[in-house]
């Protein structure tokens, strides 16, 4: 007698048949094999029932036709928007276009085949990216770390803004029009139009870095137009007189500054940066030690004007660092400091900035080569160097010399001029 059950489950009965459990299923629902059924659903089948249904060959059910797999875009019950659905490499994916216009629709499904196209497509899981997070991702990025520390300054300060405004918006919901309602704001708020400039365009390089490194995988609108136009910049030219009395107003450590500034048109940065070991009196040169940008400009030779020549040469030596301030190396701004001097003085509307244009100017209207006063400035552009001077000033002159001949000719340079017509 054999010890084989004669009662099979149905994981048994399919391995005896050498068929799935599945299969088996199918074949008893088709009363083409007795089972018996318990009360708890499970299913059991007789070994002789099955050994007889071996006997004869029966074709295996089929299964079911599945649907066609479909793609594109598709409208939902449960959802006011329009639903799109697409292969990956990680299946199928469905989900929401957050539009209830069939054409937008489109072109976004249209999108998505083009990020998979490309290779930057993203699972929608993580496409919800605050603009804060980004934000902090780049300020810890080799991208952020590897540029100038003012730089650095002035992107923390911008980002800042940006922060306060879209620190909890998704980064791919943004649009154009959000941008464009952020600048009116800002400048009703009477910022500048060329600090808005750099609010937007410090935006839209954080933006440009993570597309780049694939944290997303499209810019979320176009950014050609969106930054303001940029004030002009008009630099104001120190006089003479005015020179005076700004040196008369400023304290010796100040005024030290404000003479390297105007007589070898030194950035304020290049200013704090200086170092004694780059001052040669024996050669009368002044090597820049750290200019704008990191080591763009560094190392430029200055020849030291007299003045400057004997300004220098009364400071005392008390650290690496040419100007200090009671010991210490002068690091930081001095505004404040420069706006006061300008109270004492009388004078308004210059900026420690122009004593740079000022330099720049004189040199022109001395008729010292253009090329000559770039590489005195540091300057790489030609574009640069005249937002500096006021162009061709010794032309302007000459021009007006001739247009002052003219009137001396015709009679009307007099101190009051009669009306005669011009022949």
């Amino acid at each position: 007698m054999s010890d084989e059950p004669e009662k099979l489950t149905t994981k048994e009965a399919a391995a005896f048949i050498r068929r799935s459990p599945w299969t088996l299923r199918q074949y008893a629902a088709t009363n083409q094999i007795p089972f018996y059924r318990l009360p708890g659903g499970q299913l059991l089948f007789d070994r002789s029932a099955l050994l007889e249904w071996l006997r004869i060959e029966r074709p295996r059910p089929k299964r079911p036709e599945r649907k066609a797999d479909t793609m594109g875009v598709y409208p939902r019950k449960d959802s006011p928007f329009y639903w799109m659905s697409y292969f990956t490499a990680d299946g199928k994916i469905q989900e929401s276009t957050a539009t209830d216009s069939l054409e937008e629709a489109q072109q976004v499904y249209k999108r998505r085949l083009e990020e998979l196209a490309r290779g930057v497509w993203r699972h929608p899981k993580n496409r919800k990216l605050p603009f804060g997070e980004l934000i902090d991702q780049y300020l810890e990025s080799h991208a952020f770390t590897k540029i100038a520390p003012a730089t650095q300054r002035m992107y923390r300060q911008r980002l800042a803004i940006v922060r306060e405004r879209f620190g909890y918006s998704q980064v791919l919901s943004l649009t154009a029009d959000d941008v464009d309602e952020f600048v009116k704001d800002r400048l009703d708020d009477e910022a500048s139009s060329t600090t808005v400039f750099h609010d937007v365009a410090t935006m839209i390089r954080v933006l440009n870095w993570a597309n780049e490194k694939r944290l997303i995988p499209y810019l979320p609108f176009p950014t050609k137009g969106l930054k303001p136009n940029r004030a002009e910049f008009l630099s104001q030219v120190l006089g003479v007189e005015q020179e005076k009395a700004v040196l008369l107003a400023a304290e010796p450590y100040q005024r030290a500054m404000i003479i390297a500034a105007l007589d070898a048109g030194l950035r304020k940065g290049e200013i704090f940066g200086q170092r004694w070991e780059h001052v040669d009196f024996g050669r009368n040169i002044l090597a820049v030690s750290k200019s704008k940008g990191g080591t763009k400009g560094a190392g430029r030779p200055i020849p030291l004007t007299a003045r400057l020549h004997a300004t220098l040469a009364a400071l005392p030596r008390e650290c690496e660092q040419v100007f200090t301030y009671r010991g210490r190396p002068i690091l930081t701004d001095t505004k404040k400091s420069w706006y006061r001097i300008l109270e004492d003085a009388g004078v308004s509307g210059i900026r420690f900035h122009d004593l740079r244009a000022t330099f720049s100017t004189r040199l022109e209207e001395l008729g010292v080569a253009p090329m000559v006063s770039m590489a005195l400035m540091g300057h790489k552009r030609k574009s640069v160097h005249d937002r500096y001077s006021r162009p061709q000033l010794p032309s302007l002159r000459e021009g007006v010399a001739k247009l002052d001949s003219w009137l001396r000719e015709n009679g009307l340079n007099e101190a009051e001029p009669r009306l005669r017509a011009v022949e």
